[in-house]
């Protein structure tokens, strides 16, 4: 009998960059975000001058609208256009239920992003740290590989350092690995003449992928930066990257369409149609835990 890993192992033995989001991927950011959700929800209900029982109730109702409605309307905007579905972070969702309940509520939303604002700020240091199960085993088996390891993450690279910090200085080593602030919500429509972006600017604006209901935004311009730069250090083509990622739209999508390999770690929340799209292409993988990459990484030693 075949070996499911056999082709993370011979993906493993190819790769020279092997790109981790932090998120939702070396973490559990939907246990994480629990403690800000309750202190969010407190918040809110005193902005909308109501009960905590009553916005919890709101919540859950606008949860289910939001999380079994069209996928092409909710989410993270920017620039006004949707750039991730709001089942891909549940920071998203929090922001894209409340703005509905808001909205409700009150009939505007004329002062809805100053009250995000604040509450984001005083109720986001509250989150969790709560790793994957199997994150040590599988940094001790990335350590002296011969490939580059990184971390690329939306998150700012300080907080990132310090919940690796949590497990000890075993591995000091990736903490100078992180790369913050990568933007990977960001796009851009117009061409730029600089020696980094020649090969986004030959591809697609936008492109259509079943399930998503909408054009989805392709050139995540400092996304594609900061991988590109870790590209050249290590003197990698982009078939020669693979990206470990719970959104593909986010993580995954850019490289995939670059040529590299795209890695999606599922969990509850992960759409069926990302899911699919990713197992039906030829450079995608789908893992539900880190433990099949760290066991592909033995077998592919």
């Amino acid at each position: 009998m075949s070996n499911p890993l056999n082709p993370l192992i011979e993906l493993l033995k190819l790769v020279k960059l092997l790109v981790f989001d932090f998120d939702g991927t070396v973490t559990k950011n939907w246990e994480e975000a629990l403690p800000f959700k309750v202190a969010y929800v407190h918040g809110l209900a005193v902005a909308l001058d109501k009960s905590v029982r009553d916005t919890w109730e709101l919540i859950a109702k606008t949860e289910q609208t939001v999380l079994k409605g069209d996928p092409a309307q909710y989410g993270w905007i920017f620039q006004g256009t949707l750039v991730s579905p709001a089942t891909g972070d549940p920071y998203v969702l929090m922001l894209t239920v409340s703005r509905l309940i808001w909205m409700e509520v009150k009939g505007n939303l004329d002062t809805f992003e100053e009250f995000h604002a604040k509450a984001w700020w005083e109720c986001y240091p509250k989150a969790d740290t709560v790793f994957q199960p199997g994150v040590e085993e599988l940094f001790r088996a990335l350590k002296g590989k011969p490939f580059a390891t990184e971390i690329v993450t939306n998150s700012g690279t300080g907080s990132v350092r310090d919940k690796l910090n949590r497990l000890g200085r075993e591995f000091d080593w990736l903490t100078a690995r992180i790369h913050g602030g990568a933007k990977k919500n960001e796009f851009y429509h117009y061409p730029r003449i600089d020696e980094t972006s020649g090969e986004l600017d030959k591809l697609p604006l936008r492109i259509d992928l079943p399930g998503f209901g909408r054009r989805v935004e392709v050139r995540r311009r400092q996304y594609f930066s900061v991988l590109n730069i870790q590209r050249w250090m290590v003197g990698a083509d982009w078939s020669e990257i693979c990206v470990v990622g719970d959104n593909l739209e986010l993580d995954g999508l850019i490289v995939l369409l670059l040529g590299g390999s795209f890695i999606l770690m599922m969990n509850e929340h992960t759409p069926q149609h990302e899911i699919e799209y990713v197992r039906a292409h030829p450079r995608g993988h789908i893992v539900s835990s880190l433990v099949e990459i760290q066991e592909a990484l033995v077998e592919a030693a």
